[in-house]
């Protein structure tokens, strides 16, 4: 008798679950994904630069150096707005 209601409402318990639990983890974590970040950054420059090209810019980014960044982008004219200014 207990075995029944378990059986038909599960599959919709553990869908409605899921949701609710992915947006409680966005809503606690949402200040802290951003590019903005030094962190964040630090992370993509660490897991990118190994698909980059160019030899300068690929050990600017390997180094987390953003102003060598800046400079060989802007040396080979291509835009550095995606490079955000942090304060130290």
């Amino acid at each position: 008798m207990l075995v029944l209601p378990v059986v038909v409402f599960c599959k919709k318990y553990m869908t409605i679950c899921f949701f609710i639990g992915a947006a409680v983890a966005l809503l606690m974590f949402a200040n802290k994904i951003s590019y903005k970040k030094r962190d964040m950054f630090d992370a993509f420059c660490a897991t990118y630069y190994r698909f980059v090209p160019d030899d300068a810019l690929r050990t600017a980014m390997f180094n987390k150096k953003p102003s060598q960044m800046k400079m060989r982008l802007h040396v080979m004219e291509l835009s550095s707005d995606f490079i955000p200014k942090f304060d130290k």
